[in-house]
């Protein structure tokens, strides 16, 4: 995507352009003058563009127009001072970041601790030491020694969510967009628990359209299925797109005159609704027991007065299972924006 700076933008506060005819994004920062710095403003620069909802594209884009424009005096001034050399280094550590196998199981199992997640709150209004989040946690009720705290900081590195340096801990901008995407869609506590993140497949495949039984095996072992459908359910994340019955009984167009009924089936016939019954919804409508109704079902089915109908039993997400799926696509989008916007070679 290629992007053309306007006049003296963003330093001017001019608009952001976009080739391809994308929506302008206007750069409105009046605590930049027209000759403002390059070193050390990079960084709040881009931290602010991400609050603002600019894409991956335009940051690197600006700071790339920084560097233009940068008089520096040796390299060793870009990469001891400079606030932009900063920024494209971080950009550079979450492509390789994210490009590591199992990324985002990782980071979906990080946003479900809450512990982790307080951390990521804390951090982003600040960057804090081990000691400083120590006192921040302790105030909502997590007491941890600074060694359990540095385990707990552990897969928020290894995913990019948080970076380190010199010993202060601070919210990557890819970790500023993830936490922005679980406010968005309020999502804080009500990820699915399992970690091997059966649940979010689940999720995921059902986003459009319910499916089967069968086809949810396409993606979950069958001897995690039930579990996971289970605890889906429990959760009220998915629901029966289908009776729970599979099998429905119908009345076919044939006369009952026709054949010589007992008192009890004549009473099974009238209770059979046009939309059909189950046997045992049937059994409590005519009032007689289920393994009687199955006994005279097939009589009645002998005569071509009843026919049977099997469903497939299909599973489809609740509103709330529809939130959550929209929020994983979310960061999959964010992900795929830091892949896919950002080359290696050019930091």
């Amino acid at each position: 995507m290629g992007y053309q700076l306007l006049k003296n933008a963003p330093f001017s506060g001019k608009r952001l352009i976009s080739s391809d005819k994308q929506t302008p994004v206007t750069l409105n920062y009046p605590e930049m003058g027209k000759n403002a710095p390059l070193i050390g403003e990079s960084v709040w620069l881009s931290r602010k563009m991400v609050d603002e909802g600019c894409s991956l594209q335009q940051t690197l884009h600006t700071m790339e127009e920084r560097c233009k424009t940068c008089n520096a005096a040796s390299p060793l001034i870009c990469v001891e001072q400079c606030g932009t050399w900063r920024v494209k280094r971080e950009l550079r550590d979450i492509h390789s970041g994210l490009r590591k196998k199992g990324h985002e199981e990782t980071l979906l199992n990080a946003l479900k601790n809450r512990r982790r997640f307080a951390t990521l709150r804390f951090l982003r209004k600040r960057a804090m030491t081990i000691t400083q989040l120590q006192k921040e946690l302790k105030s909502i009720g997590f007491h941890h020694s600074r060694e359990v705290i540095s385990q707990y900081l552990k897969p928020l590195l290894i995913t990019r969510l948080v970076r380190e340096d010199e010993n202060r801990f601070e919210l990557t901008l890819y970790g500023r967009k993830i936490i922005d995407a679980v406010k968005k869609f309020s999502i804080q506590g009500r990820l699915p628990i399992s970690s091997v993140s059966y649940d979010e497949k689940v999720i995921r495949y059902l986003l459009n359209d319910p499916a089967s039984r069968n086809e949810l095996l396409t993606i979950i072992p069958s001897n995690s299925l039930a579990r996971t459908l289970k605890r889906l359910l429990e959760h009220g994340i998915l629901k029966r797109s289908s009776p729970p019955y599979r099998v429905f009984y119908f009345r076919t167009k044939r006369s009952l005159s026709l054949e010589i009924l007992t008192p009890t089936q004549m009473r099974i016939c009238d209770s059979i609704p046009v939309d059909g019954i189950s046997a045992s919804g049937l059994s409590k409508s005519a009032g007689i027991n289920l393994r009687r109704i199955y006994k005279h079902l097939r009589t009645l089915r002998g005569k071509k007065l009843v026919f049977r109908r099997s469903f497939i039993l299909k599973y489809a997400l609740t509103p709330e299972g529809q939130q959550i799926g929209s929020f994983l696509g979310e960061i999959s989008s964010i992900s795929r924006s830091y892949l896919g916007g950002f080359s290696c070679g050019n930091a």
